[in-house]
């Protein structure tokens, strides 16, 4: 092969040329990362890097300029070179297109990418005309086609009518539009299902920039247009704004010759508004007399007519339009109804079109299979939700559910009914003790109650005149029929939220049927034992003094007000100081001082406040208040249990069902009955409560002292003390029972300690006293680190604190103090 000097310096040349764009391009763009720069130039279509600094251009809008990610680069890259390579590829096609194009005296397309602005006009440039080069792009549209229905597509406009989200996304791209939302929630399905129909307009003609380039009409299912949105998401209802328009759209390649009227939205008014206005024409054009209009102006009105005149596709001809000159005054009348009849009839065209597609094709329409279905997948238990329609596709549906007062659980319940002699006596049949409808209201509301408090909202309940009750519930204002599918699917989903309530609401109902007195539940009977008799739970609790007891579905409360001072404070305060010392001192006090040192005390009992709060919250956590009942048991009722071994020592026949002293006659039985009189104490621990208020700095004010008389007794309650609950909650009847047959003698002892406790209160809330008192300080070390008491370290604050406090005189000893003598010791005998 022989050398050929011309081809080897061609070579360099072309070789030195992709160099120099190369150096041209990371010279003109320092900010862009090297490497993503020479990607795109191994990426560029031609060789020969002749798109690159386009390319550059369009990764530095987009942000590699200035975040310098290499992931953001790579993203960009990804969407930049598929559309360039799709370009180059398009060349060829674009020149055979611009050939005809010319012959026909139309504007000719693109075919250097230096014409394209931005990377978005090039996308919407290769989408309008189908030369996408993405294969992902392409199988994208191919699919949102799938999903559409095309009314129009020719030089002017593309009309789409999208049938499903993907359709709507894709074909909305570029605007505001929730029903095309892609990164946001997006409502097409919503609206659909509401039976809302859209097409979507592309002027074609209008630039990339232009809010109307893409229009979304809005349609009711019977077909009637209702409204339309600009690509800003903006909201027109007059149909004149949208004639005007599709005028703009259709003028646009006449005005697009002049440069003096560039094609802009502020300009749709002046040039399309004026054009189907006879008296805008008129001052558009300058005057209604030729020799004195306006000779640009003219030349922009005459290209119009001239190229509308030359479309042969149009909805109206335009061929009666008059001339300038024809006649002395120009007809500006006469030539803005042609212009006002040519918007009119093209949205007519539009409109029927979408009218017919949208009778055709009602949005949001379904049948009975479907709700069925919707209906079998909720799998209600309790809950009867039916629909219907009246065959002209209004729909209706709602939720009914029953209650029977007449069967379980209800049926154990009794009521209360007073014969015509004034005698009571108590039934099992609730339609004879509630037969009147007046009677029954009290049922039906306390019913409501109910279910409402359990969530379930009813809004309309009825009864049988019998046991049973009826309750509705109907679609809210999302839920409707109105909404579609997706209204009958938020009203399944609320259903299914009140199906799972309903045995609470059942159990509520049953319960307050009890609590109103209206029925009477047998299981919070105690039993009526021998009067008198060892364990006689209801003579026993009717005669507690300082506990009360109340009984509610089966369970039973046990509770006494408990009121106790809180020894030992001054040691306590000081030990709390060296954790926390921003808290207040044990023995301050905030009356009659300076408000500058009042300040800091009331920050102070802020801080002691936080810190009462929390060990309020520490002490009837249930391991601690664990810890005081077990206290109370070795410390109190210890001694007792110690007399366990002696009586099982004791055997005396005849004494074991009624050991209680004084049954039986004997030295044996008076001595059974000394040691039955200390008889064994327990207590139902897991259902111990103490729910404690302490205050470590105030004193106990006077109604608390009045409300709590009995409590307190002969006892002295000054200084730091509590009030607070002790006792137990919800101990079941039915185990209680369950214990008294399976081993008499815990039940026995449990119900002792109930005595015991209600028997020795007095020395038990001096003993909660002093345990509280003990908890204060481990307490506070296990919280000296935490840092939701990290204000209660604030050592520069305490200093400040004590800093202000007096150093002497009378504030210092307490008002009304007299100062202590100051006493002279004499030492030796002079």
């Amino acid at each position: 092969m022989s050398f050929n000097p011309d081809k080897w310096t061609r070579f360099l040349n072309e070789e030195l040329l992709i160099e120099g764009r190369l150096q041209d391009t990371m010279k003109k763009y320092p900010g862009i990362p090297e490497f993503a720069i020479k990607q795109l130039s191994a990426s560029d279509p031609s060789g020969k890097n002749a798109y690159l600094m386009w390319m550059a251009k369009e990764l530095f809008h987009a942000g590699a300029g200035t975040y310098t990610v290499p992931g953001n680069a790579s993203m960009y890259i990804m969407d930049i070179v598929p559309a360039v390579t799709a370009f180059h590829n398009a060349k060829q096609r674009i020149s055979q297109l611009n050939k005809q194009r010319k012959k026909e005296g139309k504007d000719l397309l693109p075919n250097d990418l230096n014409q394209f602005k931005s990377l978005s006009q090039l996308d919407n440039f290769l989408d309008d005309f189908g030369m996408s080069g993405s294969e992902e792009k392409r199988k994208e549209k191919e699919a949102a086609l799938g999903g559409a229905s095309i009314l129009q597509d020719d030089e002017d406009f593309f009309i789409i009518r999208p049938e499903t989200k993907e359709s709507s996304c894709f074909f909305g791209k570029k605007t505001k539009w929730c029903i095309s939302a892609e990164r946001s929630q997006n409502y097409f399905d919503s609206y659909t299902n509401q039976g809302k129909a859209f097409y979507f307009i592309l002027n074609k003609n209008l630039n990339d920039d232009s809010k109307y380039r893409k229009i979304a009409l809005v349609y009711d299912k019977n077909g009637e247009f209702e409204s339309f949105f600009d690509v800003t998401d903006e909201e027109y209802n007059d149909s004149y704004e949208l004639e005007r328009i599709l005028l703009y759209n259709l003028i646009a390649p006449a005005i697009k010759k002049n440069p003096d009227y560039p094609l802009k939205d502020e300009f749709l008014d002046m040039i399309a508004g004026a054009l189907m206005d006879g008296s805008s024409l008129q001052s558009f054009l300058g005057s209604d007399m030729p020799e004195e209009m306006e000779e640009d102006d003219v030349k922009l009105y005459e290209d119009i007519v001239k190229y509308l005149q030359g479309q042969g596709d149009l909805a109206y001809s335009m061929d009666e339009v008059p001339n300038i000159g024809d006649t002395t005054l120009y007809d500006v009348d006469a030539a803005a109804y042609e212009f006002i009849t040519l918007a009119q009839d093209t949205w007519n065209v539009i409109n029927s079109e979408a009218y017919t597609n949208t009778i055709d094709n009602p949005p949001g329409s379904f049948d009975s299979s479907e709700l069925r279905q919707m209906v079998a997948d909720a799998d209600f238990q309790h809950i009867d939700v039916s629909y219907d329609d009246d065959y002209d596709g209004n729909w209706r549906w709602e939720g009914r559910l029953s209650v029977h007062l007449d069967e379980a659980p209800f049926d154990q319940l009794r009521y209360e009914v007073e014969n015509v002699d004034g005698s009571k006596e108590i039934t099992d049949d609730f339609e004879e003790a509630y037969g009147k409808y007046d009677d029954r209201e009290m049922v039906r509301d306390l019913i409501q109650s109910a279910f409402d408090s359990s969530g379930m909202y009813i809004d309309e309940l009825n009864d049988d005149d019998g046991s049973t009750f009826y309750l509705r519930m109907t679609p809210d204002y999302e839920e409707g029929p109105g909404e579609g599918l997706d209204g009958f699917r938020e009203f399944l989903e609320r259903m299914k939220r009140y199906d799972a309530h309903y045995e609470e609401a059942i159990e509520k109902t049953y319960q307050d049927l009890v609590d109103e007195e209206i029925a009477i539940d047998p299981k919070n009977k105690l039993e009526d034992e021998e009067g008198g008799g060892r364990g006689n739970l209801k003579e026993i609790l009717t005669n507690l003094k300082h506990m009360s007891y109340d009984i509610k579905s089966g369970q039973m409360n046990i509770y006494g007000k408990a009121i106790f001072n809180i020894p030992n404070m001054i040691r306590n305060f000081r030990e709390l100081k060296k954790i926390f010392p921003a808290l207040p001192e044990e023995n301050n006090s905030a009356i009659s001082i300076p408000d500058e040192e009042k300040r800091t005390f009331e920050r102070q009992k802020g801080y002691l406040t936080q810190f009462e709060n929390a060990l309020n919250d520490y002490l009837k956590s249930r391991p601690i208040k664990g810890d005081l009942l077990k206290n109370i048991t070795d410390k109190l009722a210890a001694p007792i249990e110690k007399t366990r071994d002696k009586r099982k020592q004791i055997e005396i026949p005849g004494l074991e069902d009624k050991p209680e002293m004084g049954t039986q006659q004997g030295a044996g039985a008076e001595e059974y009955g000394k040691i039955m009189k200390q008889m064994g104490v327990d207590f139902f621990r897991p259902n111990f409560n103490f729910d404690p208020y302490v205050k470590l700095l105030d004193n106990i004010s006077q109604g608390q002292k009045d409300a709590g008389g009995l409590s307190i007794g002969d006892r002295k309650i000054t200084g730091a003390h509590g009030i607070g609950m002790l006792g137990f909650g919800n101990i079941p009847l039915k185990d209680l029972r369950a214990v008294r047959k399976s081993n008499p003698e815990v039940y026995y002892a449990y119900i002792n300690g109930f005595k015991w406790l209600d028997d020795n209160w007095q020395e038990v809330q001096d003993f909660v006293g002093e345990w509280v008192s003990s908890q204060i300080v481990p307490f506070a070390k296990s919280r000296a680190t935490d840092p939701a008491f990290a204000d209660l370290t604030d050592k520069e604050f305490a200093q400040r604190a004590r800093d202000q406090r007096p150093k002497s005189g009378l504030r210092e000893r307490g008002c009304g103090m007299k100062p202590k003598r100051k006493i002279r010791i004499k030492i030796g005998g002079r």
